[in-house]
């Protein structure tokens, strides 16, 4: 259970985060860049 909860918190921080950084750039995130990210993140941790 405690894990959840970490990851929870953990999202919710994250989206605090990348929600204004995003507006800032004046940009909107695209699928492909998403896919993008999430591929390399993949290779990085597993």
């Amino acid at each position: 259970m405690t894990t959840t909860n970490n990851q929870e918190r953990r999202n919710q921080l994250m989206m605090k985060e990348i929600i204004p950084f995003d507006q800032r750039l004046n940009s909107r995130l695209n699928k492909q860049k998403i896919t993008i990210l999430q591929v390399n993140l993949g290779k990085h941790y597993n």
